[in-house]
């Protein structure tokens, strides 16, 4: 970087910060698809690629091509600070993440496949017993499952649009 002026360093760190936020996605796309170790090596082969091509782009921007150990210096100060900054949200998300899937899993492995198609048609707009109704909704999924910690959810918008009554009427319930 001849000069050294305060874009050429500007443009190191960002695009050092955009490796550092690379880094994280795939490391958390490594805890979600529980990658087996050929997978992560595949990964982390094209993380170090996608590197190396990023400082030969900087390089071609900055300096006609020549590679300046401040540049690269940047570009990892900008990895270090974006890693630094959002790795533990980054372990939070995973962790919820793990633990989220595990007990769906749990709770899909208790249902047989008639009780999971009950769940995905639902109740209806008019029919089936609720938990709790939202006046004007479209359709609800079904309460059959609540004690086994599946709520239903009311769905607001359906194939026809939007349907919501602009006044109802309340009661001691509402």
């Amino acid at each position: 970087m001849t000069g050294g002026s305060w874009p050429q360093a500007s443009l190191c760190l960002f695009s050092g910060a955009l490796l550092g936020l690379l880094f994280l996605a795939c490391k958390l796309l490594r805890v979600m698809l529980g990658l087996g170790r050929l997978a992560t090596a595949l990964l982390d082969l094209a993380f170090c690629l996608t590197c190396g091509l990023t400082a030969f782009l900087c390089a071609l921007v900055l300096d006609q091509g020549r590679l300046r150990l401040f540049q690269a210096a940047l570009q990892l100060l900008g990895a270090w600070g974006a890693v630094a900054a959002l790795d533990p949200f980054i372990e939070g998300t995973a962790r919820l993440l793990r633990r989220a899937a595990g007990r769906l899993r749990r709770a899909l492995g208790r249902l047989k496949p008639e009780e999971m198609a009950e769940i995905v048609v639902g109740a209806g707009m008019f029919g089936g017993r609720r938990r709790f109704d939202l006046p004007g909704s479209v359709g609800n999924t079904t309460s059959k499952f609540w004690d086994r910690g599946l709520a239903n959810v009311a769905l607001c918008d359906g194939p026809a649009g939007l349907r919501l009554r602009q006044t109802y009427e309340a009661d001691r319930r509402t």
